[in-house]
Formats: structure tokens, sequence, C-alpha cells
């Protein structure tokens, strides 16, 4: 696993592991919310509708987000931090991480 550019030694760590298509889902879905419901709320409820139609593991399906968003697999409260860096920067940072997985 490649590091992420420019990112810690611990946020490259905090990537290895992490799996491409749970990635590239979490991105499908999240690319399908309005900028408007981009909100605590929707946002774990679309993430969590992900999680289940996958049959993926909270930690499976949450992982990925947690280290694109916050560079940690332990963060403060992943979806209130999705909606305060707003819905560019939060898929701007799950692409990128996709890129270097």
């Amino acid at each position: 696993t490649e590091g992420v550019p420019g990112a810690c030694g611990r946020c490259q760590e905090a990537a290895q592991g992490l799996r491409r298509d749970v990635l590239d889902a979490a991105v499908a879905a999240l690319e399908g919310v309005d900028e408007a419901d981009w909100k605590t709320d929707n946002l774990h409820e679309t993430l969590n509708k992900h999680r289940e139609d996958g049959g993926y593991k909270p930690r499976l399906a949450f992982g990925p987000v947690r280290v694109a968003i916050s560079g940690r697999r332990v963060s403060p409260p992943l979806f209130e931090s999705m909606e305060i860096v707003g819905k560019p920067l939060t898929i701007a940072r799950l692409k990128g991480l996709r890129e270097h997985l």
C-alpha cells in the first residue's frame, strides 16, 4: 500500500488494509447526496444504508471514510466532521485516499 502523499506516518499507517471496493461504494453513495442535504443525520443514514446493502460491518464500512476525513482510524464523530468539512472536500478526500490505496 502506498501512503497518502504529504500525510504523516500515522496517517499512512491508518490507510493500510483498507478495501478499495468499500471506499468506491461509499463515494458513490455520498456523491448522490445533494449539498443542501449534507447534514449529519442524512450522512449517517446514507452511509448506514451503504453498509447494510453491502453487508459490511460498521468498522469496514466507515473505516475508510474516517481515515479519509481525519487521517486516523479513531477520530472525532465521523458524520459531524463530514458535515463541517462539506461535500466537495469530503468527496475529494475520499477520492484522494482511493488513488493511493
